[in-house]
């Protein structure tokens, strides 16, 4: 989906060169995450038969080329969940989005109605519903697949870099990334 799709009908929308990248389903949250060549990312609230478009966020730095989502925790004092979603671009950069909410909402809705627009700077004053981490050059070419594990706080990201084809990112800064090199 991009911009010009969002006053059309799915007969009315233009066609042109745009492949979905991944897409990940949320079954806690009821939401379905789908990233896109056209460097956005549409959300969907899937918790009944037919999947509403609620966000669409347009003009990521690079192509998503993965997706992976987990719980992080429970906070005592709140009991309130918390949640992340990864993403592996197209640049070898990691990108965090960690939802301050999401039982109650993802981001912040514009119109009640309609698909709310977000631009990818304009995320950055959503600080109540979210914050973004992003890890820059992590991998040299496009990252294939990650995975958080929670026991570690880390992320496993693999790539076809061959000076860095695994690597263990933790999220605190104070520890050093296990990175494994593997010949083409």
């Amino acid at each position: 989906m991009t911009r010009e799709d969002l006053e059309r009908t799915d007969d009315e929308r233009r066609r042109k060169n745009r492949w979905v990248t991944d897409a990940i389903f949320c079954e806690d949250i009821q939401m379905l995450f789908v990233a896109n060549s056209t460097r956005s990312i549409a959300i969907y609230e899937a918790s009944g038969l037919k999947h509403e478009p609620y966000w669409l966020i347009m003009g990521v730095h690079h192509i998503i080329e993965c997706l992976s989502y987990k719980n992080l925790y429970h906070t005592q004092s709140d009991n309130k969940l918390k949640c992340a979603l990864f993403a592996g671009t197209s640049n070898g950069d990691v990108v965090m989005f960690k939802f301050i909410q999401p039982t109650t909402l993802l981001l912040r809705r514009k119109h009640m109605d309609r698909i709310t627009l977000f631009y990818w700077d304009e995320l950055k004053y959503e600080k109540i519903y979210l914050k973004i981490q992003s890890y820059k050059a992590v991998h040299n070419s496009n990252v294939e697949q990650m995975e958080y594990c929670s026991v570690e706080n880390a992320v496993i990201t693999c790539s076809k870099d061959p000076n860095v084809s695994l690597m263990k990112k933790y999220m605190s800064p104070n520890k050093q990334p296990y990175i494994l090199k593997m010949r083409k």
